[in-house]
């Protein structure tokens, strides 16, 4: 049996240990191009750094939206979420008790094919119908559109 070695296991200490040798190939590579002088060792630094930031914002992952909900959320036609870690519940669940009217009428409006414009809690909210290729309205889809701490609203 292969034990965890400082708290990873084999398959999760691979991945450091490649990391490690492809800065290190980088680095010796590109500053024996440049003829291993403080020059070239420097630009070799920041190819790396270049490659790691880009590597990061490509590959990390989307901030959280301000209130920690999803910036989408799907419901079906009896208006239970089919897309968020709420999937089954009614779609009013994922909404303060004052505002759960105002949702109601608005993903029933996009279930009827009516595209709707809603603000709860300082967000606000498009409620539109997903159609078939047929034209049918099958689900509706909640998207946030504004966080009022911002104060950016987002153009489709």
């Amino acid at each position: 049996m292969i034990r965890p070695v400082f708290g990873m296991t084999p398959r999760r200490l691979v991945s450091p240990v490649l990391f490690a040798a492809g800065v290190a190939l980088v680095l010796i590579g590109m500053s024996a191009a440049q003829g291993w002088s403080a020059p070239g060792i420097v630009a070799s630094v920041a190819a790396i750094a270049a490659l790691l930031y880009v590597g990061g914002v490509w590959f990390g992952s989307a901030p959280p939206s301000a209130s920690g909900r999803a910036g989408v959320m799907v419901f079906d036609a009896d208006l239970r979420l089919v897309s968020s870690p709420r999937q089954g519940e009614p779609v009013v669940s994922a909404f303060p008790a004052a505002n759960r009217q105002a949702v109601q009428h608005a993903c029933a409006s996009a279930m009827a094919g009516d595209f709707t414009h809603i603000t709860v809690s300082g967000m606000q909210f498009s409620v539109v119908p997903v159609r078939a290729g047929d034209g049918r309205v099958i689900l509706g889809m909640i998207v946030v559109d504004a966080i009022a701490a911002t104060g950016a609203v987002a153009s489709a």
